[in-house]
């Protein structure tokens, strides 16, 4: 059976090959294998980030968070990074939210309306 280090070297390689959905299957492995240790939450979600997943790695991101331990050092470390992702998440989400909101859409509502409104008396009520 493989061991957390093993299942984060393979998820690690994989991710820099940019095959990012075999990393988060090793990712998963090592939570499933060491399910406190915060590091390997911290990958999936930017793995998850790397796919455009950004609203999975926010969660995966805040169970990371509870995983960590203040009176560790390199949790702290962890953490910081971890918040870092938070935000990478949420400005990739901000971001589509403005490309999708553009001034064609409201063009096309106007017109739209204004086509109802031109409508022949007969199809009014249809």
């Amino acid at each position: 059976m493989a061991t957390y280090d093993d299942e984060k070297k393979r998820g690690n390689s994989y991710f820099q090959e940019g095959n990012y959905n075999k990393a988060i299957e090793c990712y998963n492995n090592c939570i499933l294998l060491e399910p406190n240790e915060p590091v390997a939450y911290s990958n999936k979600a930017m793995s998850l980030i790397k796919l455009g997943e950004n609203e999975k790695a926010i969660r995966v991101c805040n169970v990371a968070l509870t995983k960590i331990d203040h009176t560790c050092e390199p949790h702290e470390v962890i953490s910081r990074k971890i918040k870092y992702r938070i935000n990478l998440a949420k400005e990739a989400i901000d971001k589509v939210r403005q490309t999708t909101q553009t001034p064609t859409d409201e063009i096309c509502n106007n017109i739209i309306i204004r086509e109802v409104d031109k409508l022949p008396e007969e199809f009014v009520g249809l």
